[in-house]
C-alpha cells in the first residue's frame, strides 16, 4: 500500500521519503497489524499501564488510510475490533490531518481525551542552540538513576494543580482517581531510576530545590540519526516567570548527544509551547487520542 506523506514521522529533518517509509514500516513490523488494500493499521501492548491500571491495554500506534473512503475506515476498525476482545482499555492515536478516521473512530464509541502536539528541534548545527539566561538560580545536571525525593512534591503539585482536568487520565471516568493522580509521580520515578530518562536537570533557589526536567539522549533512530526525547518537568509554583523552565529546556538542548529532539505535550498546555516556540523548536505532528473500554 501506498503511505500518504502525512503519515511520515520525521518528515522535518531534510530525510529522504524512502528511509522514512522504511522507518515507518519497521516501526510497524514490531507491532500487532492489520491491514487491507486501503488502511494500514498497527497496535501494541502497553504493559507499565496495564499493570499500573490493573487491566489490560493497548495503543492504536498507526492507522494509515490511502484514498480509502468510509466503508473501508469502517471495514478496518471492524476489524480491530475483533482483534481486541482480549483487551480491557485501548488507546487509539489518529493523525489530525485524518478527521474522516477521527469520526468512524467515534461512530464506533471511541472517546476523544486529548490532542497531543509534537515539537521537534534539529542539534546538528551547535552554533545556533539556545543559551542559558543568567539569573538567581543553579542549576545541576544529574545522572539517572539518581535519588531526589524533594522532586516528588512538585511532580504532585504539578499533576494536579490545574482546575480543569489535566489528562487523558482524568478525563477518563473509568480510571480510579488515586491512580490517575499517581501517573505523573510513577513516570518520574521512571525517570530518577534510569528506565525513561538518563539525565534530571534540578534547579534551586537559595539551596531550595524548585523543580526539575528529565531527557533521555537516544530513544530512537532514523536513518544514520539519532533522536533523543524531553521527557518530563515541572517547577515549583512559588517561582513561576524566572524562565527557570527555559533555562532547563535550554541545557537538555545543550546537554543531549542526539542529532534531533522531540518532545509531546498536550495541546492545552500553553506555557511550555511558547517556550519551546521561543527557543526555537517547530510543531512536527498533531494528534489526536482517544479511548475506548472494551468490557
Amino acid at each position: 500500500m501506498e503511505i500518504p506523506k502525512i503519515y511520515l514521522p520525521y518528515r522535518f529533518y531534510g530525510l529522504s521519503e524512502k528511509t522514512l517509509e522504511k522507518k515507518l514500516l519497521d516501526d510497524i513490523a514490531k507491532c500487532k497489524f492489520i491491514e487491507t488494500k486501503k488502511v494500514l493499521a498497527a497496535w501494541r501492548d502497553l504493559p507499565w499501564d496495564s499493570q499500573h491500571f490493573s487491566c489490560k491495554m493497548a495503543e492504536l500506534k498507526h492507522f494509515i488510510a490511502n484514498r480509502a473512503g468510509g466503508s473501508d475506515r469502517k471495514e478496518a476498525v471492524e476489524r480491530l475490533l475483533e482483534k481486541w476482545n482480549e483487551y480491557d482499555h485501548i488507546t487509539a492515536r489518529i493523525s489530525a490531518f485524518d478527521l474522516q478516521s477521527a469520526q468512524v473512530f467515534e461512530d464506533y464509541g471511541f472517546r476523544l481525551v486529548c490532542t497531543h502536539m509534537k515539537y521537534g528541534m534539529d542539534l546538528r548545527n551547535r552554533a545556533v542552540l539556545p543559551k542559558v539566561m543568567q539569573n538567581d538560580v543553579m542549576y545541576e545536571v544529574l545522572q539517572c538513576p539518581c535519588n531526589v525525593p524533594e522532586l516528588e512534591r512538585i511532580a504532585k503539585e504539578a499533576w494536579s494543580e490545574t482546575p480543569v482536568t489535566p489528562d487523558r487520565f482524568h478525563a477518563d471516568a473509568h480510571f480510579p482517581k488515586n491512580l490517575a493522580d499517581s501517573v505523573y509521580t510513577e513516570w518520574l520515578k521512571n525517570c530518577l531510576s534510569g528506565e525513561l530518562a538518563d539525565c534530571v536537570i534540578v534547579p534551586r533557589v537559595e539551596d531550595r530545590i524548585v523543580g526539575f526536567f528529565s531527557f533521555k539522549h537516544i530513544v530512537d533512530t532514523v536513518g544514520d540519526l539519532r533522536v533523543g526525547s524531553l521527557v518530563l518537568a515541572a517547577v515549583d509554583s512559588s517561582v513561576r516567570g524566572k524562565h527557570i523552565y527555559t533555562n532547563m529546556t535550554a541545557i537538555a538542548l545543550n546537554s543531549l548527544e542526539s542529532d534531533i529532539v522531540e518532545a509531546i505535550m498536550p495541546v492545552t498546555n500553553y506555557p511550555v509551547q511558547r517556550a519551546y516556540h521561543g527557543l526555537g523548536f517547530k510543531l512536527v505532528s498533531t494528534t489526536y487520542t482517544f479511548h475506548k473500554w472494551m468490557k
